[in-house]
């Protein structure tokens, strides 16, 4: 196979393809699967970042909380010793109205039981009267000689208050025992009016504070063990430090608790704490140079930080991570993808070269054949079995080499029978007729071979690698239908049909077809005017507008809720929030509206973006294909959304005026079928291939044709053609445009009839003077409707 210039061409070209499309592949898809995947684990930072600072909040709340239920705790057992003190005191005094004993001896009584409440030195009964005499406590001495905050005396106030409410608390400075300081003290006191007494006892805040330390004190140490068993990327971990730049948490236990404010960036010669408090205030991730265990004190690596800020606990929470470990997983990637395109370049190579050498080799063989049968090797058979035209087309030529072969032999059997008979000049005189004829029969032969060669080619049209041996016209027409095929597929793209449209009677058919397919829990409001409202919009592409955002509003109310599709006319006012400022005008507003959750924090300003999701399933095209069909409609959108409140999009149309009633047409009369056998057609086009195929389309038809392969010829010609009765021309072409042609005959010659054929969507192109467009590609039977001959395809 390596002398088959066929074989090489064909290899070549396969391998060339193979290593574009692999290449090209690579280029536009590796840099992007890179940046994709570093913006993921940069996000992934930041998501563990925002999970440590809900928990370390849920931990502050939970502070908060237990601070509360301590105090009230607290309060509750100071409540119980007063009842028990109260109930004593009124027992004692009991048996001094019965006369069982005297006052002195229960005053004795009294003040020897409520010393035996006391368990602590700072946890005791005070009674006193109301000339504020602390008639029991364990310093007596003290009563006047403490004052509260506005320097008044506690005791008498605290009698006040009680004699006023009866009971309650009062918090006031009072001296701790055994210590030369006074520390804020809470007491619970009840008034015993029919004694004139009040008992109470009290607590010392700090003992409340040093239970709430103790227990923030574990839960930092349960944040500290958590901390250290997260890992971001390699070796990136989060840690916390306080405003006073000392450190409180950290994966290297030797650092806890010391101060790192002193530590600069020696790329902005910043201090880091600053900067990456600067950051928790901006919101975003700072970027500055750090050292590694491999490489201490040189500070020359480039870290990565997002930071929040705890307000309760005036602590800032941060996630570290080296930026090369951050873009670590996307090399690899990369590397991957590069090993697959190597692994498709060498399948394809390989499909390739079985490929060509499947097609070239019997054709190889074909042709060695030929050469035998030209040196005089009537015996020669090429042996191809193929059920393929390359079959057929062995099976024609071994004929042929027979058929030749016992034309040969007759040839030889008649020479001989005439040798006799006749002079050596008349036997080679018959001699040359008789090749004469056998040069006939092999040109019919060669023809045959020909034929077969020609559907050898079609069975094999789309092997891109045959291009230069297909015939002009199936190169062109698949080669358009194909590139026609995958814009379509891509863009999903038509073009618009704007035209009056009754929005309200739209929306309301919609909402019973979506009644259908929503869940019942979802309920559809469609409120509106009673009479029509009228848009300027392609009806088929606002409905699938509207159920894009419907079924949006279904996925944000998984546990039911309320979809309302409103619609009202409207002036430019209220314009806020709009993609763009509406131009002054009348509109017709669109409100899609649900009860759902709405969007998260700043997902709203990306919704049109494309893929932009938030859906664990989707595409995130949705929102990106209503806004593109409401621009290019010459209208306006807005999003307003709040994350557990719901999201409104809001639509506005160009408003239209009512249509006039439509009058049926008469039915309109059949079009008589052309006799076009023997007149005379001119095809004007640029392209030499397309230009073959209509050619012979049109004599196909009976037609005779003349080629142009320009405007400007195509003019001068039909100035010279008097008998000319059809033109088919190109719309776009060098120098004078197909339309321009049309409108020129319809000026100088209206009995020509002329057909326009467009590559482009055959809306672009104003037939409202009555031209006949044919779009490219067309089949045989487009031709023959657009010239008025019946299909027989």
């Amino acid at each position: 196979m390596a002398r088959s210039r066929l074989f090489l061409r064909l290899l070549s070209s396969v391998l060339l393809l193979v290593v574009l499309f692999s290449s090209a592949n690579y280029l536009l898809t590796v840099p992007m699967v890179k940046e994709k995947a570093y913006q993921i684990e940069l996000d992934a930072s930041r998501t563990i970042l925002d999970n440590v600072y809900v928990t370390v909040s849920k931990i502050r709340s939970n502070l908060d909380e237990q601070r509360a239920s301590i105090v009230e705790n607290f309060k509750a057992e100071m409540r119980t010793k007063v009842s028990l003190a109260a109930g004593y005191i009124e027992y004692v005094l009991g048996r001094v109205e019965r006369g069982e004993i005297t006052r002195v001896e229960a005053d004795r009584l009294i003040y020897d039981g409520l010393r035996a409440f006391k368990s602590s030195a700072d946890d005791y009964i005070w009674l006193t009267n109301y000339e504020s005499v602390l008639l029991s406590h364990p310093h007596p001495e003290l009563a006047g000689d403490t004052q509260d905050e506005h320097g008044r005396e506690v005791v008498p106030i605290i009698v006040d208050k009680a004699r006023r409410e009866g009971e309650g608390y009062h918090t006031y400075p009072w001296p701790r025992s055994g210590a030369d300081r006074t520390a804020q003290k809470m007491s619970y006191f009840r008034h015993l009016p029919k004694h004139g007494l009040i008992v109470g006892t009290g607590s010392f805040l700090d003992d409340i504070d040093a239970v709430v330390e103790r227990r923030m004190q574990a839960a930092v140490e349960d944040l500290r063990q958590a901390l250290r068993n997260i890992r971001i990327a390699r070796t990136g971990y989060v840690f916390i430090f306080d405003s006073s730049r000392r450190m409180i948490i950290h994966p290297n236990a030797n650092i806890e608790g010391t101060a790192f404010g002193t530590l600069k960036d020696p790329a902005t010669d910043e201090y880091i704490s600053e900067a990456l408090m600067k950051a928790a205030r901006e919101d975003r991730y700072r970027r500055y140079l750090w050292d590694k265990p491999s490489d201490p004190n040189n500070y020359a690596y480039e870290k990565i930080s997002w930071v929040r800020h705890v307000d309760g606990l005036d602590w800032y929470i941060a996630s570290s991570v080296y930026e090369e470990e951050l873009r670590s997983s996307s090399v690899v990637l990369g590397n991957r993808l590069f090993a697959v395109s190597l692994a498709v370049m060498a399948l394809g190579g390989g499909l390739g070269y079985l490929g060509a050498r499947r097609l070239a080799r019997p054709l190889r063989q074909l042709a060695d054949t030929a050469a035998q049968v030209r040196a005089g090797n009537l015996d020669a058979r090429s042996g191809i079995v193929r059920n393929d035209e390359i079959g057929d087309l062995a099976v024609t030529f071994d004929a042929m080499i027979q058929r030749v072969k016992d034309d040969i032999a007759t040839l030889d059997s008649r020479v001989k029978e005439r040798t006799a008979a006749l002079e050596e000049a008349e036997r080679l005189k018959a001699v040359g007729q008789l090749a004469g004829g056998l040069a006939h029969d092999f040109n019919n032969l060669l023809t045959i071979i020909l034929g077969n060669l020609a559907v050898a080619r079609e069975r094999f049209a789309n092997l891109s690698e045959l291009h230069a041996y297909l015939e002009p016209a199936q190169r062109a027409s698949r080669r358009g239908a194909d590139i026609t095929a995958r814009l379509l597929a891509f863009a999903r793209r038509q073009p618009l049909k704007p035209q009056p449209v009754d929005v309200h009677a739209l929306i309301q058919e919609m909402a019973v077809l979506l009644s259908r397919s929503l869940p019942a829990s979802i309920a559809i409001a469609t409120p509106g005017p009673d009479e029509p409202v009228w848009a300027v919009a392609d009806p088929t592409q606002l409905e699938n507008a509207l159920v894009n955002l419907s079924l949006n509003s279904r996925d944000a109310m998984p546990d039911g809720g309320t979809l309302t599709i409103a619609v009202q006319p409207r002036s430019e006012a209220d314009d806020a929030g709009f993609d763009e400022a509406p131009v002054p005008g009348r509109y017709i507003e669109i409100r899609v509206g649900d009860t759902g959750r709405g969007f998260a924090p700043g997902a709203a300003d990306r919704a049109f973006e494309p893929f932009f999701t938030t859906k664990a399933l989707g595409s995130g095209l949705g929102l990106s294909m209503v806004y593109g069909f409401v621009k290019q409609s010459g209208g306006y959108i807005r999003i307003e959304s709040a994350a557990g409140r719901g999201t409104t999009v809001t639509l506005l149309l160009p408003q239209a005026e009512a249509p006039a009633p439509v009058v049926a047409d008469a039915p309109a009369e059949p079009v008589p079928a052309v006799n076009w056998h023997g007149m005379l057609a001119l095809v004007v086009e640029d392209d030499a291939d397309v230009r073959l195929v209509m050619r012979q389309q049109l004599m196909d038809f009976g037609l005779s044709v003349i080629e142009a392969e320009s405007g400007d010829e195509a003019m001068e010609l039909i100035e010279q053609l008097d008998d000319l009765r059809l033109v088919v021309s190109d719309v776009v072409m060098p120098g004078v445009s197909g339309l321009t042609l049309a409108r020129h005959l319809r000026a100088t010659r209206p009995d020509v009839q002329v057909i326009l054929v467009s590559g482009f969507s055959t809306e672009a192109i104003d037939d409202g003077e009555g031209l006949v467009i044919l779009g490219k590609p067309w089949e045989k039977c487009d031709l023959a409707t657009a010239i008025r001959l019946p299909c027989t395809a």
